[in-house]
């Protein structure tokens, strides 16, 4: 069963993404500034992780079957088979700008299929790079062992309470762990827990226990808790922040865990006003949910690097062309590619 709010809520981000990446940061209209509307592409990923949490939880425990391989299997052909076609699109788009055939890259391609890559501005060494610097790739590499970590956890810890306590305790301990030795080992942990408040979210819902502040206390303070300890380290480091720049470390993360703590907020007293305004807002979004993540992991070099347009003459009819391309490539990839492609690997059976 599809939850149509969460699923508007993951069109929305995805469509956000895309606004982010290909309007300019200052466009203006009757006065006013309205660039500022679409700065915020870093709490629009940190609201798939939200999201992708409630979905992963919700699905794996009302899954006929629970095992390890069919949740694998699931997990690795939803991120592996889009990708298949993204990382030849990049690399002939990215050769399409440059004019000639550039170099493939093979090692960096070979870091992203392991998950490891990881953008070069977060205050640690990276293991690779987003392929061909496709940015928005970095969140998969979260996203993928997010995954890896949900299984094992859900399956050794019973009690879904205790298994809230020990996600947000690792993830403070590794917050400071992260600021004391930047790695991707204390950082996927530190996030884990900002994931981990999508499972808690629907945990409670499928209880259906009452949802409210009080409810979600413990993922609400350990948020709190670590974006206490990243300010801090902001604070301590605010001279390794360039002037101006919002997305460069030790401020990207505080930005990455205050969102998630407002949006959180957000979330139990929308619901607790009974969705007040939220079809109105936000359920036309639902048409792009199905396509969501192939127009995430594809569009930046399609509409963000859109010289290849440059013959049309207008900005404006380029921009609208660059759109175009970009949901029928989304739409080949995730309507006709991938679930034809996914049933060669799961059969039809179950969730």
């Amino acid at each position: 069963m599809k939850l149509y709010k969460l699923e508007a809520l993951r069109g929305f981000a995805a469509v956000y993404v895309v606004m982010h990446h290909s309007l300019p940061a200052h466009f203006q209209g009757f006065g006013i500034d309205w660039g500022f509307l679409i700065r915020f592409g870093q709490e629009a990923v940190i609201l798939f992780f939200l999201i992708s949490g409630f979905v992963i939880h919700y699905s794996q425990q009302r899954a006929s079957d629970r095992s390890f391989r069919r949740y694998f299997l699931k997990r690795f052909t939803r991120i592996y088979i889009p990708l298949l076609f993204v990382f030849p699109l990049t690399y002939a788009m990215v050769s399409l700008h440059e004019g000639r055939w550039v170099d493939p890259d093979w090692l960096s391609l070979v870091g992203n299929l392991a998950m490891v890559q990881n953008l070069a501005n977060w205050g640690q060494e990276v293991i690779a790079r987003p392929y061909m610097l496709n940015k928005p790739l970095w969140s998969l590499t979260y996203e993928w062992w997010f995954y890896m970590l949900y299984f094992p956890l859900a399956v050794r810890i019973a009690d879904s309470d205790r298994r809230t306590r020990v996600v947000m305790l690792t993830s403070i301990v590794a917050a400071v762990g992260n600021v004391l030795l930047p790695n991707i080992v204390f950082r996927t942990l530190m996030y884990l827990g900002l994931w981990w408040c999508g499972v808690a979210l629907a945990e409670l819902f499928m209880r259906g226990a009452r949802i409210d502040l009080r409810a979600i206390r413990l993922p609400l303070l350990a948020m709190l808790v670590v974006d206490a300890i990243l300010a801090v380290n902001l604070w301590w480091n605010f001279d390794r922040v360039p002037e101006g720049s919002l997305s460069t470390s030790p401020l990207i993360e505080v930005r990455h865990f205050g969102f998630a703590t407002l949006a959180l907020v957000a979330a139990v007293s929308w619901h607790r006003i009974g969705w007040v305004g939220f079809d109105r807002l936000l359920k036309p979004f639902l048409w792009f949910a199905p396509i969501s993540y192939g127009m995430y992991v594809s569009h930046y070099r399609i509409v963000h690097q859109r010289a290849y347009l440059a013959f049309i003459g207008n900005p404006q009819l380029e921009w609208l062309a660059s759109i175009a391309l970009l949901l029928v490539v989304a739409t080949l990839i995730e309507r006709v590619a991938y679930p034809r492609m996914r049933s060669w690997v799961l059969p039809p059976s179950g969730r």
